[in-house]
């Protein structure tokens, strides 16, 4: 892309023709990996494509193994080897672009206070040495999540990670 200039990639197509993205990252060599799925209420999305823009290429990858409804909300980021994406469920969701498989880990625990079955919402998760850091968790609550959140931070690291630590 030129500096200063928006450029417009082609349609991201998918063969299922209700394919809406709600997430992307970037996967270190130009490419990206974009999620997301059917968009209606209710549907699951579990979908993956690799986009080229050089090329235009789009390739369709792996279904994700969770449902990656609201990526628009928990965003995906590179490791240098893997895209990590934190699941509603508190699921640590991790990609591997070379062998087009993905992993996940058991949910984080719960503050005392949060809703058993209340999703995580809203927050940031950074790669650092090794480790996912979720610095600032609201995790749904008996009132108001918005207003009233639980919040509690993690660290995860993942079992490939090889960073020493």
């Amino acid at each position: 892309t030129t500096t200063r200039t928006w450029r417009t990639i082609d349609d991201v197509a998918h063969p299922d023709g209700a394919w809406a993205p709600s997430a992307v990252a970037g996967l270190g060599d130009g490419t990206f990996l974009v999620i997301g799925g059917p968009c209606s209420d209710g549907d699951s999305q579990h979908l993956a494509v690799r986009v080229d823009p050089a090329n235009s290429r789009h390739t369709i990858m792996a279904d994700a193994p969770v449902d990656v409804r609201g990526g628009f909300r928990y965003p995906m980021t590179w490791t240098g080897d893997h895209v990590i994406y934190l699941s509603a469920d508190g699921r640590l969701v991790m990609f591997d672009p070379e062998t087009d498989t993905w992993t996940t880990s058991e949910p984080m625990p719960r503050p005392a206070g949060a809703a058993i079955d209340g999703p995580v919402h809203d927050f940031p998760i950074v790669w650092i040495d090794g480790t996912v850091i979720a610095p600032a968790i609201a995790i749904g609550a008996e009132r108001n999540v918005c207003c009233q959140p639980v919040r509690a931070a993690w660290s995860y690291r993942p079992a490939w990670s090889t960073t020493p630590g």
